[in-house]
């Protein structure tokens, strides 16, 4: 009773002090208090019990040692016998309960061992639990103070998206602000760019004018020059029906050997004649296209640019300009004037092999192996007109119009194109068994040549776009995909090289060879050949890096060659009539 009564007294004492205490000494006092709940007040009917019992025993002891002491005064006075032994039942019984007072005591000190091991197992897990109840506020704590941080970033990061979203609203409105300027002023730009174009077309169209004046005024004087240096005629009579200047030349075929030097470190592919200001263009494998006086042989200038093998090289009808074609695909202009590119044409995909000039040098046409021809504005700088081909083109050439656009490709096929409208107006097959490496117009402009790598020249009558006339020689063979043939200037003859070395020269209205020059000067292939339009040289290229320039071998042979050559138109009309 005394513990239970002091277990109270010092709880109630605990809480009462609590607030009167710092806060650890708080702590430690509810501490103590907890554990007095589960050590006291858990085993308080047991304690209750034990103490009964201690009681109950003690008064038992009493009783059963005064009992004792009145048998013994019983039996030493020798009273009543029958008294005595109903003492002694008595005692007898008493000593009886006493003995299970006794065992039950020592069940109950065992039952009080038991719930002890129990407490102690019990306080051993509260100060395991205690333990990770501290931890668990220590980790309360930091992710308290973590969250304190985190609740400050975000607020913080809040403020800058306020800002931001701020500054960004700002930014929207002055950008659609600007936006309607922009819209504006493209729509002023364009106006503006309209009249610009406008008025550059209207200058390109005069400036075509006084050229295509200026072409016709030197082709005039031009012609009247070569009629003046041509053989005289009695009367106008004497001329073609077609009263072309160049059928009343008398051209000698040109088999002796002027010059002959190297001009690239690798293949030459490609020569041009000028018409008009005395000079040879030689292109190559090197990637140089070098011109040369005719007269001198000497080498006026070197014009780079491109990183591929040159496949074609053309002047302008007047010859202030310089086209070339290339393997890596582009095609360039040069001014002969100045020698600078004017401009670099990157429209084709694949090899450019051919090009030519517009007789009023308004506009170029190129042909790539990529499927396509091109038509290009020299005042524009750009690609005016696309041609899909159906096969690889290998060659291009003009009518003297500039009307029609006649190709030669990889099919074999010879096909005509309107200027105009880009469409094919003719699609002449069965004519070459290979691929045709070069087509020309006759200088009269009657005839298409087509070279063929099944070693044969075609002549085909623009009238009826058949073909009339075959050119072959047994020996004669065409082993490049770029070879190029040449016209006499009289329509009368066409030249080719060989790829022996052997130049052959071909009488168009017979349809024989006229001439053959063989392997030796030449010790290779012969890509190019070009003839002036006076008639008088023709220069021929090899793979070797070597140029020839021929001229007439005599003025015997000059004879003999006017004489055939004046019996030609009327042989050519007996074939077209046939």
């Amino acid at each position: 009773r005394r513990v239970h009564g002091g277990s109270q007294s010092n709880s109630l004492k605990m809480s009462l002090d609590v607030a009167q205490v710092p806060l650890w000494k708080a702590d430690i006092m509810a501490q103590l208090a907890s554990r007095n709940r589960m050590q006291t007040d858990s085993f308080r009917s047991l304690i209750d019990t034990y103490s009964a019992m201690q009681r109950k025993t003690k008064t038992l002891e009493e009783r059963n040692n005064m009992l004792e002491r009145e048998s013994h005064v019983l039996r030493q006075s020798g009273g009543d016998f029958k008294k005595v032994t109903v003492l002694e039942e008595k005692i007898s019984e008493l000593q009886s309960e006493l003995t299970g007072t006794y065992r039950s005591k020592a069940e109950s000190v065992s039952t009080l061992l038991e719930l002890n091991e129990q407490v102690k197992q019990l306080e051993t897990r509260t100060a395991e639990l205690t333990k990770e109840l501290e931890a668990v506020r220590i980790t309360l704590r930091d992710r308290e103070s973590e969250l304190h941080e985190k609740e400050g970033l975000l607020l913080a990061a809040e403020e800058a998206r306020d800002s931001f979203q701020k500054e960004l609203d700002h930014v929207r409105t002055q950008f659609e602000s600007c936006e309607k300027k922009l819209r504006e002023k493209e729509a002023e730009n364009a106006a503006f760019l309209n009249q610009i174009l406008h008025l550059k077309e209207e200058q390109a169209n005069q400036l075509n004018e006084i050229n295509n004046l200026y072409a016709s005024v030197m082709r005039q004087q031009k012609a009247n020059e070569l009629f003046a240096k041509a053989a005289p005629a009695e009367s106008l009579d004497d001329l073609d029906a077609t009263g072309d200047w160049r059928e009343s030349l008398r051209i000698v075929v040109p088999t002796k050997e002027k010059r002959k030097w190297v001009a690239h470190t690798g293949e030459v592919d490609a020569i041009s004649f000028s018409e008009h200001t005395g000079v040879l263009v030689s292109g190559g494998a090197d990637g140089l296209v070098k011109i040369w006086d005719v007269a001198s042989g000497n080498e006026r200038s070197t014009l780079r640019g491109f990183s591929q093998s040159v496949m074609c090289v053309s002047m302008s009808p007047l010859g202030d300009f310089l086209l070339a074609c290339s393997n890596d695909t582009t095609a360039r202009v040069w001014s002969m004037e100045t020698g600078r590119i004017r401009h670099t044409f990157t429209g084709h995909t694949a090899k450019v092999y051919s090009g030519v000039f517009y007789h009023d040098a308004s506009k170029v046409v190129t042909g790539s192996i990529d499927r396509s021809v091109k038509i290009w504005d020299l005042t524009k700088g750009y690609c005016i007109k696309t041609l899909s081909c159906f096969s690889a083109c290998n060659t291009v050439a003009l009518s003297a119009e500039d009307a029609l656009i006649a190709t030669g490709h990889l099919d074999g096929r010879l096909r005509i194109w309107s200027h105009r409208t880009g469409e094919a107006v003719e699609d002449i097959g069965d004519i070459h068994t290979q691929q045709i490496t070069n087509v020309l117009y006759s200088p009269s402009g009657t005839y298409i040549s087509t070279l063929s790598r099944d070693n044969s020249i075609r002549i085909v009558d623009t009238r009826t776009w058949s073909p009339v006339h075959t050119l072959r020689h047994p020996d004669f063979k065409n082993s490049l995909s770029w070879t190029q043939a040449a016209w006499s200037p009289d329509n009368q003859f066409i030249v080719a090289g060989s790829s022996d070395g052997a130049l052959y020269y071909w009488n168009v209205a017979k349809a024989e060879v006229a001439k053959v020059v063989k392997p030796g000067t030449h010790t290779s292939a012969i890509p190019g050949v070009a003839w002036t339009h006076n008639g008088q040289y023709v220069a021929s290229c090899d793979k070797a890096g070597a140029i020839v320039l021929w001229e007439a071998p005599s003025a015997r042979d000059s004879v003999s060659g006017s004489s055939q050559t004046a019996s030609l138109p009327s042989s050519m009309a007996a074939s077209r009539r046939q």
